[in-house]
């Protein structure tokens, strides 16, 4: 899974910002340093914007994963994820289904996205973000789940909410609930980790977690 475009590229307002606020700050430096503020001194600021908008993208794309968790406030959660998921919903025989699946988390420090990979079936974050509860960050997120075209008939596309507490001990950890509009809930509990972002259940299958 890699990022779009959309996703990566500031947005019109957000770059304005940026490009006054780089304005403003060569204009202070100018005026506090007795520079003359003239054509050449112009010319220079397309630059100094440009540079501003490059490093504050840096930033959220890379740089902010290697801070250390105090400092930014946001947990490093990209890659894999292999979790055991208990639902309340019953198979034939009565028994509240039990099953693995695999969350993948693409992020940047200002973003999120979030897909669940089953074996019969794949959901997607319409919206999601990492929020904070007192010291304890929550990963949650809106989805949209649709069944493989096999599977559908007992199986329909539905849309459900999910929140995950993020354990930030030596081994960070992913436990939490979710609940769908079928009236269904369940628990899911992450059991290792991949870097790695995996496309289908095949090749989640296929990577190594610890």
């Amino acid at each position: 899974m890699t990022p779009c475009l959309a996703t990566v590229v500031p947005s019109p307002a957000w770059t304005r910002i940026v490009v006054f606020l780089a304005a403003g700050i060569w204009l202070l430096l100018a005026l506090v340093l007795g520079v003359p503020v003239d054509q050449a001194w112009l010319r220079y600021l397309g630059a100094v914007a440009a540079v501003a908008v490059i490093l504050i993208l840096a930033f959220d794309l890379f740089a902010w994963r290697w801070l250390p968790y105090w400092l930014v406030k946001r947990p490093m959660l990209r890659g894999t994820w292999k979790a055991r998921l208990r639902s309340s919903w019953l198979d034939s025989d009565g028994h509240q289904v039990e099953k693995t699946c695999y969350i993948v988390i693409d992020q940047t420090f200002s973003k999120v996205s979030i897909a669940m990979i089953f074996d019969i079936s794949d959901s997607t974050s319409v919206a999601a973000d990492i929020v904070s509860e007192g010291s304890r960050p929550i990963l949650s997120c809106t989805y949209r789940s649709s069944a493989h075209a096999l599977s559908q008939s007992d199986n329909p596309p539905h849309r459900g909410a999910l929140s995950l507490y993020v354990a930030m001990s030596s081994r960070v950890s992913l436990e939490g609930d979710y609940w769908t509009e079928r009236k269904t809930t369940g628990r899911i509990a992450t059991v290792g980790r991949s870097k790695k972002l995996a496309g289908s259940h095949k090749e989640a299958e296929a990577l190594s977690f610890h």
